[in-house]
C-alpha cells in the first residue's frame, strides 16, 4: 500500500510581518529604480525618507497655486488696483493686561472679565494704521475729521460720510510696469466739513473747495448761512452738523437728514448715533444699535441693542436695560430678584437703592426719594419734601426750605424723663438706641444693652448702628463684626457702590477696593485682574 504524500500547510503572516514585507518591497523598488544605495539601508529608514519627500511635495502645492494665481492677476489687464481687505479673523487681539512690576497679569484677556451678553464687536470699525489697537467706529471713517493720529482714517476714501467732497490727486503710474500692464488707479476722495469751505486754505487739489461753494447768490437748491458767502445744499440742513457759524441750519428741525437721529427738535448726527454717549434725554440715540454702528475699541454693545462706552462695563453702575453690563463681573454676585432692592436714579446719574435714597444720608438723593423718607433715619422737609439726616435736625443750620428742621429745638424740663439730652439738643427717649444717629457725638447710640427694631448692635462696643451699615464696605464696629460673613444679598443687593470679594465673604467700597493692589482677603485672580485694569485706567494705559 502506497504512503500518501505529506503536504505542509502554510501559516498566514501576522500584521507585523505583512508591514515588514511591504517595506522590503518598497525598498527593493527604490533601490532598483532610482537609488541603488538604498539596498544598504534598513527598510524602515527608506520608508521614512520617502514619506518625508511626499509630505514636502504636498506642502509645496498650495504655494505654487498661490504664486500662479498672483502672477496671473498681475499679468492680466485690470481697470482697478487690487484691494487689500483685512479679514475679521485677523483683527488685532490687544485685549491683554500687561503690567510691569511684581504682579503678573500677562496673558489675562480683558474679554474674560466681560459679562457674556456684552460684545466688544471685534472685527468691526477701522483700525488706525499706526496703532492697530485704536479702532475707530465705522461712522467716523471718511467723515472729514481726523480720529487717528496718522490721519489714516481719512485716507483712501472711496465714499464720504460728509456731503462735501472732492477728488484727491491721481496716483502716478509706476513707469516700471507701464509697458507690462495698464493701470487705472481707483479714484479716492477728500472728505470735507463745511468749516473747510471758503476758508482761504486750499484742501482740494483742484481748488474747488475755494470756488464751487463760495458764492454771494445761491440757487433754489441751496441756502446761505447768515453772514457767510457760502452756499450749501439743502441736504446740509438738519443733518446734526452745525454747518453755519450760528448753527441756524440745525434749528427747529421737523425731519432729520443724512442718517441723523431725531429727538425733539434736535438732530443727532450719524457719527454720534450709537457712539456710547446719549445725546438725547431719553437715550434713544443709543438704542437699537448693532455691531457696525457701535463699533470701535472704546465701545461695547449690550444684547438688547444699547451701545455704551467700554469703561462703563463692570463699573458698578447698570447701563444696559437689565443690568447685563454688571453681570458676572469681578466684585459682583448673583442676587435673586426678590432680594434685589429697587433702584432710584439720583442727581449724579447713579442708581441707588430706595432705602439709600430715602435715608437722608446721600445729599445727591435728598430730592429723589419717590415715597416718604425713612422715618427711622431721616427727617422729611414739609415744603420741599427733601430727605435730610436726623443728625441735621436742630443743628443750628436751616436745611429745609421753610427751616422746619430748626423748629421746636428747646429742651422741655417738664418732659425731662421722656427726653434724652445730647451735646446740643434734646431728642425723644424713643430715639435712644434705635440705630439712627441724632446726636453729633453719637451718644444716643452708645452704652446700649439692646437695639430697637432691626438696628445692628456692636456687641463689643455696646453701640447701635443703622441696619444699612451692615456689609456696606465700611468697618464701624471696633471688632469689624458689621463687615464679617457678608452675603451677596447684604452686600450687592442692599447697596449701590459695593464690591463683593471673590475669595471671601468680605464686602468693600468699590472706590476703595484697589490701593492699588486688591484689598480683598485671599484675593483671587479675578480680584487682582480687576485692580490691574483700574491701575491701567488711571495711568491711561488701557489698550483701547
Amino acid at each position: 500500500m502506497a504512503n500518501p504524500t505529506n503536504q505542509a500547510t502554510e501559516e498566514p503572516m501576522t500584521a507585523g510581518e505583512k508591514i515588514s514585507h511591504k517595506m522590503d518591497q518598497f525598498k527593493e523598488f527604490v533601490s532598483s529604480g532610482c537609488c541603488s544605495c538604498a539596498r544598504k539601508c534598513p527598510s524602515i529608514a527608506v520608508v521614512l525618507v520617502g514619506a518625508i519627500i511626499l509630505l514636502l511635495i504636498l506642502a509645496a502645492i498650495p504655494t505654487v497655486l498661490i504664486f500662479t494665481s498672483s502672477t496671473s492677476k498681475l499679468s492680466s489687464d485690470s481697470n482697478e488696483l487690487p484691494q487689500i481687505i483685512r479679514r475679521s479673523k485677523f483683527w488685532p487681539k490687544v485685549d491683554k493686561i500687561n503690567m510691569d512690576g511684581d504682579m503678573d497679569f500677562r496673558g489675562i484677556s480683558l474679554q474674560t472679565l466681560f459679562p457674556p451678553n456684552v460684545s466688544t464687536c471685534s472685527g468691526f470699525g477701522f483700525a488706525c494704521t499706526d496703532a492697530v489697537y485704536n479702532v475707530i467706529p465705522t461712522s467716523k471713517r471718511c467723515d472729514g475729521s481726523y480720529d487717528c493720529s496718522d490721519k489714516s482714517d481719512e485716507q483712501n476714501c472711496k465714499t464720504c460720510q460728509t456731503i462735501f467732497q472732492c477728488p484727491s490727486k491721481p496716483i502716478e503710474e509706476d513707469q516700471k510696469f507701464k509697458k507690462s500692464r495698464k493701470l487705472k488707479p481707483q479714484p479716492t476722495m477728500i472728505c470735507l466739513t463745511a468749516s473747510q469751505l471758503c476758508d482761504g486754505v486750499q484742501h482740494c487739489p483742484d481748488g474747488s473747495d475755494e470756488t464751487s461753494w463760495c458764492k454771494s447768490q445761491c440757487s433754489a437748491e441751496e441756502f446761505k448761512c447768515p453772514g457767510q458767502n457760502v452756499c450749501l445744499p439743502k441736504s446740509a440742513k438738519c443733518n446734526g452738523i452745525a454747518d453755519c457759524n450760528d448753527g441756524s441750519d440745525e434749528k427747529n428741525c421737523n425731519k432729520c437728514e443724512a442718517g441723523a437721529h431725531k429727538c425733539g427738535k434736535m438732530c443727532v448726527k450719524e457719527s454720534e448715533v450709537c457712539d456710547g454717549v446719549a445725546q438725547c434725554e431719553d437715550g434713544s440715540d443709543e438704542k437699537e444699535c448693532d455691531c457696525k454702528s457701535c463699533s470701535g475699541s472704546d465701545k461695547a454693545l449690550c444684547d438688547d441693542g444699547t451701545c455704551i462706552l467700554r469703561t462703563q462695563v463692570c463699573d458698578g453702575k447698570r447701563d444696559c436695560s437689565n443690568g447685563m453690563d454688571e453681570m458676572d463681573c469681578p466684585g459682583s454676585c448673583f442676587v435673586k430678584g426678590s432680594a434685589m432692592k429697587k433702584r432710584i436714579t439720583c442727581s449724579d446719574g447713579r442708581k441707588y437703592t430706595e432705602e439709600e435714597a430715602c435715608s437722608g444720608n446721600f445729599d445727591v438723593c435728598s430730592s429723589n426719594c419717590p415715597t416718604k423718607c425713612n422715618s427711622k433715619s431721616a427727617f422729611q422737609c414739609p415744603t420741599d419734601k427733601k430727605c435730610i439726616s436726623r443728625l441735621m435736625v436742630c443743628d443750628g443750620v436751616a436745611d429745609c426750605e421753610d427751616a422746619a428742621d430748626e423748629k421746636n429745638c428747646s429742651c422741655n424740663e417738664i418732659e425731662e424723663n421722656r427726653q434724652f439730652k445730647c451735646d446740643r439738643k434734646c431728642i425723644d427717649i424713643a430715639q435712644r438706641c434705635d440705630g439712627a444717629f441724632d446726636c453729633f457725638d453719637s451718644s444716643d447710640e452708645k452704652n446700649c444693652e439692646k437695639c430697637a427694631g432691626n438696628a445692628f448692635r456692636c456687641a463689643k462696643d455696646k453701640s447701635c448702628l443703622p441696619s444699612s451699615t451692615r456689609c456696606d464696605g465700611v468697618v464701624d464696629c471696633s471688632d469689624g463684626s458689621d463687615e464679617k460673613n457678608c452675603s451677596c444679598e447684604e452686600c450687592i443687593g442692599a447697596h449701590s457702590n459695593t464690591y463683593m470679594c471673590d475669595g471671601s465673604s468680605r464686602c468693600l467700597l468699590r472706590d476703595e477696593v484697589c490701593s492699588p493692589y486688591s484689598m480683598c482677603p485671599n484675593a483671587t485672580r479675578a480680584d487682582k485682574a480687576y485692580c490691574a485694569t483700574m491701575v491701567l485706567r488711571t495711568q491711561n494705559r488701557l489698550p483701547w
